[in-house]
């Protein structure tokens, strides 16, 4: 069986509103090999007040918030080993980052892989890290079809706990 795809983009954010946030060239859409549209980005809008900007190495915690605070998440290992975030700035391809997918040893652990089929090939292979630790971050988001379903309002004589 293979793995359930990544969350959407926390916000509901899509590929094309971002790209036209951060302008020509930035957040590249591929097609993964299951047929989702997904977009990917090492700087373009990760940085302070959405400019273009190179992450540090940052813990996992941060490595999240930085992604959700641009209206996208990290990318999955099949995402960066599909390239969907390959040659989008600040020389990750070849290195670690830190991806959405969970450690299959522990669950509790997230996972580090190369930021691309290359850095792959060349012997990083994707490894359970402590979220402590620091690495650069990739991200990624959906192409949305059209808005995100809102929740339905409450119905009459309905508690809220």
């Amino acid at each position: 069986p293979s793995p359930a795809p990544p969350p959407l983009s926390p916000s509901g954010v899509s590929c094309l509103a971002l790209q036209a946030e951060a302008g020509a060239g930035a957040w590249p859409i591929t097609t993964t090999a299951a047929g989702r549209a997904v977009c990917g980005e090492s700087d373009a809008g990760l940085g302070a007040d959405g400019t273009a900007e190179c992450s540090a190495a940052v813990g996992f915690a941060a490595a999240e918030a930085l992604c959700a605070a641009a209206g996208a998440r990290l990318c999955s290992v099949t995402e960066l080993e599909e390239d969907v975030a390959a040659g989008t700035g600040c020389d990750l391809d070849l290195e670690y980052v830190w991806t959405a997918t969970s450690c299959l040893a522990n669950s509790d652990l997230p996972v580090v892989a190369a930021g691309s089929l290359a850095g792959k090939e060349a012997g990083k292979l994707p490894l359970c890290k402590a979220a402590a630790q620091a690495y650069p971050v990739r991200c990624c988001a959906d192409v949305l079809e059209s808005p995100p379903p809102s929740s339905p309002p409450p119905t009459a004589g309905a508690t809220r706990a």
